[in-house]
């Protein structure tokens, strides 16, 4: 039983079929694993295409020297939180029990919308904490990782962050917009894939073309 891993580089990601990317200045990095049977979980799938990303923010550090690995989360969106759920918020819901205590982030933002309230945040990770915070990423369609030079983890950026990437109160991310973003800065957006059923799962690192001809990707 083992898993395979691949890198594909994509210099516009939208000549290259991600139908989401609008910008031809947007490029993409994508980190495949392929298990050879579905007795291999697909977490230790996206846990070596973790380590081996890993590898590459080692190669890009010099030119990233500002940059810090930020998860954005969200729960879904309910009409049936409660006082508890209001209590727990982002931070207490269930699948964030990884998170260290300690972790710097921000206050757990609630939001409300035409399709109910939902609780977001973003928290910075660390290296260590890399491959649990990808694997939520995955498994919740609210949430995606960035690295970001932007440190600033105070509510009016998750408020911004929300507005922006669901743009029409979407349950799920609308990757259009979280990715729109990156094709005039420094910054990255990262989305983790692979259903239950799948024979892959992939972290698809999306930046401007401008910064991935700066960074070393081999």
């Amino acid at each position: 039983m083992t898993t395979s891993i691949r890198i594909e580089i994509c210099e516009s990601a939208q000549a290259s079929g991600f139908r989401f990317v609008r910008s031809p200045n947007v490029a993409a990095v994508s980190i495949i694993g392929c298990r050879d049977s579905l007795s291999v979980s697909l977490r230790t799938v996206l846990n070596a295409c973790v380590e081996r990303l890993e590898v590459l923010f080692s190669e890009w550090r010099a030119s990233l020297r500002s940059h810090r690995r930020i998860l954005f989360a969200a729960t879904a969106c309910s009409v049936q939180y409660n006082a508890l759920d209001r209590r727990s918020g982002i931070w207490g819901s269930e699948g964030m029990g990884w998170l260290p205590t300690g972790a710097p982030r921000s206050p757990s933002v609630e939001i409300g919308g035409k399709q109910g309230t939902r609780f977001a945040g973003l928290a910075e990770i660390t290296a260590s904490d890399l491959f649990d915070a990808a694997d939520y990423a995955r498994t919740h369609s609210g949430s995606c990782l960035l690295v970001s030079p932007e440190l600033n983890l105070a509510e009016a950026r998750v408020r911004s962050f929300v507005a922006n990437s669901f743009p029409k109160g979407e349950l799920a991310l609308d990757w259009t917009a979280v990715i729109e973003p990156v094709q005039d800065s420094d910054e990255i957006r990262i989305r983790a894939a692979g259903g239950f059923d799948d024979r892959e799962a992939s972290l698809d690192v999306f930046l401007s073309t401008d910064l991935l001809h700066k960074l070393v990707v081999r």
